[in-house]
């Protein structure tokens, strides 16, 4: 790996840890639609650090995954065949649903019902406006393992941050990177 290459994983972890520490804290303070868009960026983000680890910076751009987690995931997966499978899919999967709330259109063209428990639980029941469901034990699991693939040190990843941040970090977390 490269110099850029070294230095854009660094920076994707970076806006992955940042991103992780402001979804969470949105999530803690019973934000709505906010937490689901955050900690789709942190998974992007941490995924684009892994993939440019393994591909370099010019063929990730060339392959313009944007915000696309099921790209990336599909990428990372095989690259990467341990972190597959089915329960980090279905993560994956409901969380690249938020990134269509990031502008109103579809919530205001066909409503929506935004849920967020911190562990998993019952089959939620259908509803008959679109779903988006997040449960934060999943998106920690999914994130943890995701980082422990990119073989990064948590010691220089969680560097810098605040013990506010930390404490973001930790709360109600089985699965903490550091």
């Amino acid at each position: 790996m490269g110099d850029v290459e070294a230095a854009a994983a660094g920076h994707f972890m970076a806006l992955a840890v940042q991103y992780l520490v402001a979804g969470r804290a949105a999530a803690a303070l019973q934000l709505s639609i906010i937490p689901g868009n955050l900690l789709h960026h942190a998974i992007e983000m941490e995924l684009k650090s892994l993939l440019v680890t393994d591909i370099g910076l010019e063929k990730l751009r060339q392959r313009k995954y944007g915000h696309n987690l099921a790209s990336l995931w599909l990428a990372a997966v095989v690259r990467h065949p341990d972190l597959g499978s089915s329960a980090r899919q279905a993560t994956v999967e409901q969380l690249d649903r938020f990134e269509s709330l990031r502008y109103p259109d579809d919530m205001i063209d066909q409503g929506a019902a935004i849920r967020l428990g911190w562990t998993a639980s019952d089959p939620l029941p259908a509803l008959t406006v679109p779903s988006y469901d997040l449960v934060m034990e999943d998106l920690d699991e999914l994130f943890q393992a995701i980082f422990v693939a990119t073989g990064r040190n948590p010691l220089v990843s969680l560097a810098g941050l605040s013990e506010a941040a930390l404490a973001a970090m930790r709360d109600r977390n089985r699965y903490p990177i550091g």
